[in-house]
């Protein structure tokens, strides 16, 4: 493991697979820290709740590197794939790009709800249930365009409201079966 350390530091210097570590942040991060979110509302735990509104509003924060290393990427990314796929590669980083609004204003809300924690008023518990169904939608918005983007690389995946093509089964007959002798009428002369 040690004497892979140079290479993985290595590796992180590049678009090509930063992109690929900063995704999981969006993905498992955003809804791990929802969960976190739920269970310190849930405990009324302050502290709890203020470091998942925090852990919160930074994994959503990380859809900046993770755009900036993507587009950066794209171009290797496209190298790799076929005609056809190096456009569709180009139109998933577009379609991401227009929805980051949703992360910068979750990471915005994770903020304003964790510095309400302290005052009297209760802004902060609807600013935290109003952060942990942003989340939960966040998590899964990044988690489609995550499939969208392994179908690429696992043609065997399916597109949603695409049915799987199965091959035929063939039934076998089983080795313990013999077939039974039809009756036969004997005739004797």
């Amino acid at each position: 493991m040690f004497d892979l350390l140079p290479f993985l530091t290595e590796q992180l210097q590049l678009p090509d697979y930063l992109h690929l570590v900063l995704q999981p942040f969006l993905i498992q991060g955003l809804f791990l820290c929802a969960l976190f979110v739920l269970g310190s509302l849930v405990c009324r735990q302050k502290l709890a709740l203020a470091i998942g509104l925090i852990l919160t509003a930074l994994c959503a924060a990380c859809i900046f590197p993770y755009l900036q290393t993507r587009t950066e990427a794209v171009t290797a990314i496209q190298l790799a794939q076929g005609e056809h796929l190096s456009s569709e590669v180009q139109s998933i980083a577009v379609a991401f790009n227009k929805l980051a609004w949703i992360y910068y204003a979750l990471s915005g809300i994770a903020l304003l709800a964790a510095v309400t924690i302290p005052s009297k008023k209760k802004i902060s518990p609807v600013l935290s249930i109003l952060v942990i169904i942003w989340a939960l939608y966040a998590s899964g918005l990044a988690l489609a365009y995550h499939h969208r983007d392994s179908r690429l690389y696992h043609p065997n995946l399916t597109a949603p409201g695409e049915v799987p093509i199965s091959k035929p089964e063939t039934i076998a007959p089983s080795p313990t079966q013999t077939p039974t002798p039809s009756p036969s009428t004997s005739t004797t002369p």
